[in-house]
């Protein structure tokens, strides 16, 4: 048995299957996935030093992003830690001191079983994008993922769409408790599904470009090679295409607004690159971006109308909800600007800074934003490094695409993919979801894996 089949598969399998318990982020639920995860790094630790694998990407090739994970995780182990200096504690601890009459154990973090498992998650999806990395340097493993998550994706979206023309109102076998008239599949949230649909369709966008671009022309003029070519692409792509319609209208129907036009202006970005990745673009590509463009504005035009008229109401509701929720975040970030909170303690948090007008009375599990909840739980410089470590991987993905010279689709869709999250992520919590980061950490590994050219 390949070592691919012992630690990759297996791994690729938890990822695809991550949506199925309500996105996994019930305790249970991560903690499988956390505790998988782990053994299958151990097993692949194994395998390399008694030879049955090689390490396929050194650690050299990204040092810098490694460092800045690694700095990060470790800031968050100081939160938890109780040797640190009293004067870097939270108050609360002290308050806890008197109330009870007796000392207490104080740290940085307001909760640190929180912040423990918040870390885990963290490492978790480390561990899940340093095992992607690994096997999709293999072209053929690269492609693999891309077609599975698709599938995956296109699977999800199709359950949704069943419940939501059905009327059942339910999220696998629980009766809706939210966004009953939204399709959510099986997630609770619908911006969170909206966000991993929209990684499916970057991934559908991408696999069509390239059927597109492995079709051959003979030497004929424009329009025949036109003609040629849908009717080539009518013959035997239209399966991918239908694939890509059921996805954006399964997008489309959450009505989401930040997750719809997070995820349209993903896939254009893609496209734009596509176009632009060679010097002279080709006419498939072309027809991809014309048929991407026709297909989004079709599909709003009959499925939007519930998602025009929220878009319409931009002031209203969920909209002043996030003001009253970072207007606290922001208070809280400013009287810890440096140390922070506590990594994944924002509902603590949020307790002891929300108004007597707030809207939350009790718990708000999220700031509706991934930014500013990071700064207000890690601090603003651990928040920064841990962006950065995004940043510096989308990078390498944009240089792929100027250095390879085929298959730009893979270093693309990787950019693409971080379009997609980091405008999701400004008004809301996509990334907090453990689905949809396990899915984003595999794409973005296999397109840093072909970012690098054969040998290099």
């Amino acid at each position: 048995m390949t070592d691919e089949k012992l630690v990759f598969w297996p791994l690729l399998g938890l990822v695809l299957l991550s949506p199925l318990p309500f996105a996994s982020v019930l305790a249970w639920s991560w903690a499988v996935m956390a505790a998988t995860t782990g053994a299958l790094l151990v097993l692949w630790i194994a395998l390399v030093v008694i030879g049955r694998c090689d390490v396929a990407v050194s650690i050299r090739r990204i040092w810098l992003p490694a460092l800045l994970f690694s700095a990060a995780a470790l800031w968050i182990v100081v939160q938890l830690a109780p040797f640190t200096p009293s004067g870097w504690h939270h108050p609360i601890w002290q308050e806890a001191a008197a109330a009870l009459d007796t000392p207490v154990s104080s740290r940085v973090s307001v909760n640190p079983y929180e912040t423990g498992s918040a870390l885990t998650r963290l490492l978790t999806y480390g561990a899940v994008f340093w095992l992607t990395l690994q096997y999709c340097r293999k072209r053929e493993t690269a492609l693999y993922v891309f077609y599975a998550i698709t599938v995956a994706v296109l699977v999800y979206s199709v359950y949704g769409l069943m419940i939501e023309f059905s009327g059942l109102e339910m999220v696998l076998w629980v009766d809706k408790q939210a966004y009953r008239e939204s399709l959510t599949s099986t997630f609770i949230n619908r911006n969170s599904f909206a966000t991993y649909a929209g990684l499916g369709l970057i991934c559908a966008t991408a696999l069509i470009n390239r059927r597109l671009s492995r079709l051959r022309m003979p030497d004929l003029s424009r329009r025949e090679q036109l003609r040629l070519y849908l009717s080539k692409f009518a013959e035997r792509e239209w399966v991918m295409f239908l694939v890509w319609l059921v996805i954006a209208t399964a997008l489309v129907l959450t009505d989401s607004r930040a997750g719809v036009l997070s995820g349209m202006l993903g896939v254009l970005f893609l496209v734009v690159l596509l176009y632009f990745a060679r010097k002279r673009s080709t006419l498939g590509q072309k027809i991809l971006t014309g048929a991407v463009a026709a297909a989004m504005a079709g599909i709003l035009a009959i499925s939007g109308e519930e998602l025009g008229e929220r878009l319409g109401r931009l002031g209203e509701g969920s909209a002043l909800t996030r003001q009253a929720l970072y207007s606290s975040a922001l208070e809280a970030i400013g009287d810890s600007p440096v140390l922070g909170m506590g990594y994944g303690t924002y509902p603590d948090v949020y307790r002891l800074y929300r108004g007597e007008d707030s809207v939350f009375r009790v718990r708000a599990d999220k700031a509706h934003s991934t930014y500013l909840e990071n700064a207000l739980e890690m601090g603003i410089p651990a928040a920064v490094t841990l962006f950065a470590v995004i940043g510096i991987l989308t990078v390498v993905c944009l240089r792929g695409l100027r250095r390879r010279q085929r298959d730009t689709y893979f270093p693309a869709t990787g950019a693409a993919a971080t379009v997609l999250i980091g405008l999701h992520s400004i008004p809301d919590f996509s990334m907090q979801i453990p689905a949809v980061a396990l899915t984003y950490c595999v794409l973005l590994a296999a397109a840093c894996a072909q970012s690098w050219r054969t040998g290099a």
